[in-house]
């Protein structure tokens, strides 16, 4: 995840179309409101899915990301990733506040 010009590696803890929650290994400087980045590896392309997003939740070492619309070529690519991680396709439409329970 990418904040700014720094570059911070970490967890997904689960993820949806919509937006995701992210642990970072180290504490960043993060603000409710601060846009970043998302590379998400696609190991069926050997490629990463870039997803540009805000910041609408941090507490406790959760990052909780709303992703930005993104075109159709990242969507079909991140939709792939989703589905290959994810037991059930309605996962994928999950809204963000379900995330974060």
């Amino acid at each position: 995840m990418q904040f700014d010009a720094c570059i911070h590696q970490g967890t997904m803890l689960d993820i949806s179309l919509k937006g995701g929650v992210f642990v970072p290994d180290a504490n960043p400087e993060v603000s409710v409101g601060q846009e970043c980045q998302l590379k998400v590896f696609h190991g069926g392309t050997a490629r990463f899915v870039e997803l540009d997003g805000r910041v609408v939740y941090f507490h406790d070492h959760l990052i909780g990301i709303a992703f930005k619309p993104v075109s159709e070529e990242t969507f079909r690519g991140f939709q792939k990733i989703i589905e290959l991680n994810l037991a059930m396709p309605v996962l994928l439409e999950r809204d963000l506040p379900v995330l974060l329970r």
